[in-house]
């Protein structure tokens, strides 16, 4: 789906709530992310949830991303 149209199927809601018109995929970072595993997936999955968090006070900045554990990770490095 292109994101025009993703764009057009959220709406604000009377109470200002956000709406959603149609289904909403049942995709989970876990399902989609195949090519870690164990330890190596956790910090990833943790690192991109700390970039997309919703309320921009609690998402990390690009500074701390950079000090990010996945990120500085010894594998990552070599």
């Amino acid at each position: 789906m292109s994101p025009r149209r993703l764009r057009a199927q959220i709406t604000n809601s009377a109470s200002g709530n956000f709406t959603v018109d149609g289904p909403i995929p049942d995709t989970t970072f876990e399902n989609t992310e195949t090519r870690l595993e164990g330890q190596d997936q956790v910090l990833f999955l943790r690192f991109m949830r700390s970039m997309l968090e919703w309320l921009p006070e609690k998402r990390k900045t690009a500074k701390d991303l950079l000090s990010d554990e996945w990120l500085n990770s010894p594998d990552l490095i070599e």
